[in-house]
């Protein structure tokens, strides 16, 4: 998925940025996915990256191959949770 959209429900501090309310949001999971921030050589296949002992302390959502849950999260959050794009 070469992107993904979401709507925002309130405010979110990113960092030093503050998203609005009621704003469209759209990720890209291949750049996330290889920012150097979070993955030593990004570009190379490493599953151990994901060991227990290697994923200690990494943001749960640096890594999103399915948008951080797919469609299976979409109705236990239900319409108060997050806004599907």
């Amino acid at each position: 998925m070469p992107f993904y959209g979401r709507y925002t429900l309130a405010p979110i501090q990113a960092g030093p940025f503050t998203i609005p309310a009621n704003v469209d949001v759209f990720v890209c999971p291949n750049v996330l996915h290889r920012l150097h921030a979070f993955w030593e050589r990004p570009d190379e296949f490493d599953p151990e990256r994901f060991s227990p002992e290697r994923s200690n302390g990494r943001h749960p959502y640096c890594f999103v191959p399915f948008s951080a849950g797919g469609m299976r999260m979409a109705y236990p959050l239900g319409a108060e949770g997050v806004a599907y794009g």
